[in-house]
């Protein structure tokens, strides 16, 4: 048996591999109005902006698709409303009966639908229980139908009944409000045909209306299956040319080897804090019992030192050939800076500037002459960092502990950060299961939902345009103020906002092999950078009880969530810590 064959059979077992953060979030533009307005406010209103770290997130396609989402919806409205407008001028009283009798079948099938998802939900229970849910369910239905049914006929009867009056009426209290209807001449035989007029036309107003909506949905149905083809990294942004600018940068964005931040938000796109405060103390340089009986001093101790040991020792967690399938194996150990993103300069000029190309892998890194600068100079505004990073899940869970270490007076700090970037939303991952639509049953579901949904898009058929015209004033103001900011040499803040991957998140795990995970990846990171410290120290000649006693503190009262912490919880510290073992967070909301 070959080397490679234990390994196939293994990952055949295993099943393939799930999850495509791009793809999901291409369907959160379809999903999620919310998504896809500050995707688009993010990265193309404000284009002067350095866009946040999303890890395997292709963010050219999904601007590009938030884009062609809006850019759709916005011409669905467009037809929705030239069609109400229309039908105002033309006749007003058929476009009315149209959308009675639409928001009506709607409010049935909404009804419908929500009564069988209760049904769904009462399987587990027993017979009694199912048998009174349902007359329970029967009854709010039963007395919903017959008031929205007695309410929308009562006004149609009323209208209808104008027709057949020897005099001109007034519909005042029907559809349309106040507008005259035309007298019946008993014998002319006009009122046959006018009624049929009246039914033929609200007909034709409600298929128009309900043939939009089921038009955009049976398109996005097609454009759901389309995700899952590959795409030539080029073509995003080819239907878009007035925003070339916009997608050229998201392409050659330099690497996230420097961090731009400002104000309070320093780790955006790094994911949802594990820790309150983290975790850091000191720790007084003292020569080790031999030296000082000798009268010796120890070698002098400098932070690139620290930092390459710790970087050496945390590298080699993914060494060595056995358990090729283990996530320590994809661990990545890089330095990161974090710059200040407020500037007079354009990015153009000083983003990317510390760091270099690495000729082997073509991944940007810090240059090591920065780094050690860094180190030295210690500047507030400059913060220096070890990012150790593993991506676990195929790229679902992303974990990242931030490491860094300073000397100062003949005092070491030693500090860390941890975060967690949780899977992407689970209402986001139905795109998984789409298939190119066919007339049977995906168009005649697209029938159901455009009725279903009739009411809601009529509503918004106003906000789709009139956000996409919005949008284009926004992104010129934008350009606008950032030239008068330019010309008049005052400082602009760079810095990122939000990051698409974060913000599709779902704050939990999908299951408890991937919190275990986890927790066993921070745990081995700390325990490898505090043991990296130690044997520097011990190389240097300095005294390592204090540090171990610190270390052996910091290992049992850790602030990583003991229990089943929530994340934002207001549970903090040693009262939300556990003995020995504290990185049991669980990333729930």
């Amino acid at each position: 048996m070959s080397a490679a064959r234990p390994a196939d059979a293994l990952e055949f077992h295993a099943g393939p591999a799930g999850g495509d953060a791009t793809r999901h979030l291409c369907a959160a533009a379809h999903l999620d109005r919310s998504f896809r307005n500050a995707a688009i406010g993010e990265l193309m209103e404000n284009e002067y902006r350095v866009p946040a770290a999303s890890p395997g997130v292709d963010l050219a396609r999904v601007l590009d698709e938030c884009l062609t989402v809006r850019r759709d919806a916005a011409i669905a409205g467009g037809a929705i409303i030239l069609i109400v407008v229309l039908g105002l001028l033309i006749a007003p009283s058929e476009l009315l009966i149209a959308l009675g009798v639409g928001v009506f079948v709607g409010v049935l099938l909404w009804l419908a639908s929500r009564g069988a998802a209760v049904l769904a939900a009462q399987s587990s229970k027993s017979a009694e229980e199912r048998g009174a849910s349902r007359a329970v369910i029967a009854g709010v239905f039963g007395v919903g139908l017959l008031g929205v049914g007695f309410i929308v006929l009562k006004y149609v009867w009323s209208w209808i009944s104008g027709l057949f009056s020897s005099q001109p009426s007034y519909g005042g209290s029907g559809f349309g409000g106040y507008y005259p209807t035309p007298a019946y001449e008993p014998g002319s035989g006009s009122s046959s045909g006018h009624l049929l007029a009246v039914i033929f036309g609200s007909l034709f107003f409600l298929l128009a209306l309900t043939g939009v909506g089921t038009y955009m949905r049976y398109r996005q149905m097609r454009r759901f299956a389309a995700l899952h083809q590959n795409r030539a990294e080029a073509e995003s942004g080819a239907m878009f040319p007035g925003c070339a600018s916009v997608f050229d940068r998201l392409r050659n964005r330099p690497a996230e080897a420097e961090t731009l931040y400002a104000d309070f938000s320093p780790f955006v796109g790094a994911g949802v804090r594990f820790e309150d405060e983290g975790w850091s103390f000191p720790i007084e340089l003292r020569p080790n019992h031999e030296l000082r009986g000798r009268g010796a001093a120890p070698r002098p101790l400098e932070v690139p030192a620290i930092h390459r040991a710790m970087a050496e020792g945390l590298a080699g967690l993914g060494a060595g050939e056995l358990y090729p399938g283990d996530m320590l194996h994809r661990l990545e150990v890089r330095d990161r800076v974090f710059r200040n993103a407020v500037r007079r300069d354009p990015p153009d000029e000083w983003y990317g500037r510390l760091s270099v190309r690495d000729q082997d892998s073509g991944v940007q890194t810090l240059d090591r002459q920065w780094a050690n600068l860094l180190d030295l100079g210690s500047h507030e505004r400059l913060r220096h960092y070890l990012e150790v990073r593993t991506r676990l899940w195929q790229d679902q869970l992303i974990t990242t502990v931030f490491v860094r270490a300073y000397v100062q007076g003949g005092l070491l700090q030693v500090e860390g950060l941890a975060f967690v970037l949780p899977p992407i939303a689970e209402r986001y991952r139905i795109v998984d299961a789409a298939l190119p639509p066919q007339p049977w049953p995906e168009g005649v579901a697209a029938v159901r939902y455009a009725l279903m949904y009739f009411g809601r898009d009529v509503l918004t058929s106003v906000v789709e345009p009139w956000g996409l015209l919005r949008s284009i004033q926004r992104r010129r103001s934008r350009q606008k103020w950032y030239r008068r900011m330019r010309e008049g040499n005052r400082p602009v803040d760079y810095a990122p906002r939000l990051s698409l991957r974060q913000l599709g998140e779902e704050r939990r795990y999908q299951q408890l092999f991937q919190e275990m995970d986890v927790k066993r990846f921070f745990t081995a990171v700390r325990e490898r950078a505090f043991s990296a410290v130690l044997r520097e120290l011990d190389r240097a000649g300095y005294d390592t009880s204090e540090f171990e006693r610190v270390s052996q503190i910091v290992n049992n009262n850790l602030n990583l969530g003991g229990g089943v912490q929530n994340v934002n919880s207001q549970v903090r510290g040693n009262q939300a810590g556990g003995h020995n073992i504290n990185v049991n967070q669980k990333v729930h909301t």
